[in-house]
């Protein structure tokens, strides 16, 4: 099935920059997946992104940057699945399911062997 509409070339760009809403970002993922003439523009632009960064100089970062960035990490909250009250695990084979992240937040499955 193709597509008889498609995007147009500034949501494509923002998308490869990685600007899109999430929504829309969501929408134009599903459109990519059908329409080969869009891909390949988002391809294009991927690679100009690209391009541009390669010619960048590369930024000095702080001594302490790494430690800062995971400080930052440990203050944020986590939410614990395996106690979250919403998401029952599942009773059989307990050691073989793991947590995955749905749309609604996360869920259990089998862990592929």
């Amino acid at each position: 099935m193709q597509p008889n509409h498609h995007p147009q070339e500034h949501l494509i760009a923002s998308s490869a920059s990685g600007a899109l809403r999430p929504g829309a970002s969501l929408v134009l993922s599903a459109h990519l997946a059908l329409c080969p003439r869009c891909r390949g523009e988002s391809d294009f632009f991927e690679c100009v992104g690209g391009a541009l960064l390669e010619i960048e100089p590369a930024a000095a970062l702080a001594p302490d940057a790494l430690d800062r960035t995971l400080a930052v990490i440990d203050l944020c909250p986590i939410q614990n699945p395996y106690n979250a009250p919403h998401l029952p695990m599942p009773t059989s084979c307990r050691q073989d399911w793991k947590v995955f992240p749905t749309a609604s937040g996360v869920g259990w499955r089998r862990a592929w062997r």
